[in-house]
């Protein structure tokens, strides 16, 4: 189609990866898309990649593309401006999770940016004169004591070494797959093996330590 590659050609620029345009977006009423001398409605946009993804089922066609930082970013974006607009409690732990690919250039930024778009994170304290690690280290805290879960351990899966092994690195772009269902429910595995139960967690005082309860369940007899 002759539309993909103008659309493609869009949604490849950077301004769509930045973390800090999805205030700008969502938070707008009437939100326009301006590029060169060309000025259209966001609306009219999302038609158009819709069409060439949807309608003309180009997003299986063009598989290696659509899978791409820019896609899920475009897709990331549309959700949570149509989710904003339609007055949707939107919590914390989701924008995370579906904006893990935005980039900032200060880390700090991946958090600060989405916190007063989620729906249950006011008290998150915006300060530039805490470190990274303090503030993700306090945002990881955040999110254990107001969600009574251990959700935010899905976010772990690469450690950086300046980091507990229990605080996620909110710089990885690597798309999260969430372990229970409270996040993100349209993409969470139908299970519910702690039957609704709320965790158990202990911070140490130096903030360095996560101490948690758990059950023995089984033991692996053999590996094939």
């Amino acid at each position: 189609s002759l539309l993909y590659f103008p659309i493609r050609a869009i949604l490849d620029r950077p301004w769509f990866q930045r973390v800090w345009i999805i205030q700008e977006l969502v938070l707008a009423k009437e939100a326009v898309v301006l590029c060169g001398n060309w000025c259209i409605p966001w609306s009219s946009l999302e038609l158009a990649v819709k069409f060439v993804m949807i309608d003309l089922k180009l997003e299986v066609i063009l598989d290696p593309w659509f899978r791409t930082s820019a896609t899920v970013c475009w897709h990331s974006l549309a959700e949570t401006r149509h989710e904003i607009m339609s007055g949707a409690q939107v919590p914390f732990g989701r924008l995370l999770t579906r904006h893990s690919y935005a980039l900032a250039k200060n880390p700090r930024d991946k958090i600060f940016a989405l916190a007063r778009l989620a729906s249950d994170s006011r008290n998150i304290d915006i300060d530039y004169s805490k470190s990274v690690k303090q503030v993700f280290q306090s945002t990881a805290i955040w999110c254990i004591e107001t969600g009574h879960n251990l959700d935010v351990l899905s976010f772990t899966d690469k450690h950086h070494p300046d980091l507990s092994s229990w605080v996620p690195d909110w710089r990885s772009h690597n798309e999260v797959y969430i372990l229970p269902q409270s996040f993100h429910k349209s993409r969470a595995p139908k299970y519910n093996a702690s039957r609704g139960s709320t965790c158990l967690a202990i911070v140490s005082n130096d903030g360095e330590k996560l101490q948690v309860s758990g059950q023995v369940l089984d033991s692996v007899n053999r590996v094939g």
